[in-house]
């Protein structure tokens, strides 16, 4: 750049304050609560019998590959997304605000390595961190990790 940066600093020093002050007000009242953060949650019986690829796009340590528990909630970040590459079809999801990828097929199907199990998606739910608040719709019928048999979990539960 040519020229004296002089005035560039005098024209930016008086409006700073205002933009920080805008900012402060701001952010505490634009910053969502935990029950208004919603998205699309994606439970799969045995999540360890897909492809996994951990953040950097590689297959998953044995210490990574403890968050597949079944039925742990994946926050789907994009269905339909494609690897670094631009070429490998894969989604995005979130495990415990981690950023993991599912490989898909040719046929877009989730690749997997044997029998994945019972897997659901559920549309536009509220996000609570790790709990499960089941607000609305009908009931389901779930196994929780390690137990031998299914629990009801009704509407409003």
């Amino acid at each position: 750049m040519a020229g004296n940066p002089g005035p560039l600093n005098r024209i930016a020093r008086p409006q700073w304050p205002a933009i920080a002050l805008v900012g402060l007000l701001v952010l505490p009242c634009g910053r969502p609560g935990a029950g208004e953060r919603t998205g699309d949650v994606l439970t799969v019986e045995r999540p360890a019998r897909l492809v996994v690829l951990n953040k950097y796009q590689q297959r998953l340590t044995s210490s990574e590959e403890r968050v597949l528990s079944p039925f742990v909630p994946m926050v789907l970040v994009r269905e339909r997304d494609l690897l670094g590459d631009g070429f490998t079809p894969c989604a995005s999801v979130e495990i415990n605000r981690e950023r993991y990828y599912l490989l898909r097929n040719g046929e877009g199907e989730l690749s997997t390595r044997g029998e994945p199990g019972k897997t659901e998606i559920f549309r536009n739910v509220a996000l609570f961190g790790d709990t499960v608040v089941l607000l609305g719709g009908k009931a389901l019928q779930v196994r929780p990790a390690g137990a031998g048999e299914e629990i009801r979990v009704n509407p409003g539960t």
